[in-house]
């Protein structure tokens, strides 16, 4: 993912975005939206080592993991007991929600 930024917030969608068009594209727009939004605010965005994955955590307590390539969810992780995801550790066999 050289040259790529990640993106996700309050409008509950994680956007890959080519850096050069954001910053100094006319009508800046994202390369690529994931298919599955959350239903509130993104706190954490991480990507896997390899660059194929994205996690997003979100103020739903859910962690999304995303297929950067096709935009489709692999798997979700629903932590409503212990509610939203404000960090993701490096580690993602380590699902800690806070």
């Amino acid at each position: 993912m050289v040259g790529r930024g990640i993106a996700g917030g309050d409008d509950c969608s994680v956007q890959v975005w080519r850096t050069v068009d954001a910053f100094v594209g006319e009508d800046p727009r994202p390369a690529m939206t994931m298919a599955t939004r959350h239903f509130s605010n993104i706190f954490v965005l991480r990507v896997s080592l390899s660059t194929e994955r994205l996690y997003s955590g979100a103020n739903d307590h859910q962690l999304i993991v995303h297929d950067i390539r096709t935009r489709k969810v692999i798997r979700s992780y629903d932590s409503e007991e212990h509610g939203a995801y404000y960090r993701i550790s490096a580690h993602v066999m380590l699902f800690v929600p806070v």
